[in-house]
């Protein structure tokens, strides 16, 4: 993670060692996080984007992430092999999913399988969210493969 001062032109290396760092974003409060996408680690900076915190996620590639209160909601996506010299296999367990995550570990997940991939999520109001329920429940939407389940 670099910080340049657009007046000068000046660069200053705030952070290292990260592996595909990913979707940075601004917490509410104060602060910012971003994915450490290949490291399954979310990063915590303070305002000063000083490294505050990691939170270590089971993810083969994190595409976003998001904190909403207490928890944490992490888009986990399939690690996808480009390189036509990689002998890396592709695990047919891996899907595409939201992990919600609270401070003692993953709570459960949305499942998506492994065709559909994520780019990010957003926590939205209740209101909101009955509105797409009905939708979806009026024949609009086919979602009986999206699957949510439990780590409890």
């Amino acid at each position: 993670l670099v910080r340049i001062d657009r007046k000068s032109g000046r660069l200053d290396k705030l952070l290292r060692g990260l592996r595909r760092p990913h979707s940075i974003r601004h917490r509410k409060g104060s602060g910012y996080m971003l994915c450490d996408s290949e490291a399954g680690r979310v990063v915590l900076l303070d305002q000063y984007l000083q490294q505050e915190g990691l939170i270590s996620v089971a993810s083969p590639w994190i595409q976003d992430a998001v904190l909403h209160n207490d928890r944490l909601l992490v888009v986990s996506n399939r690690k996808i092999v480009m390189s036509p010299m990689a002998t890396a296999q592709e695990d047919p367990d891996e899907v595409n999913c939201v992990i919600e995550q609270s401070p003692s570990g993953p709570l459960k997940r949305l499942s998506f399988g492994p065709e559909h991939r994520l780019y990010m999520v957003e926590p939205i109001e209740r209101k909101d969210a009955e509105l797409f329920a009905h939708a979806w429940r009026s024949g609009m939407s086919d979602t009986s493969w999206i699957k949510w389940e439990s780590n409890h």
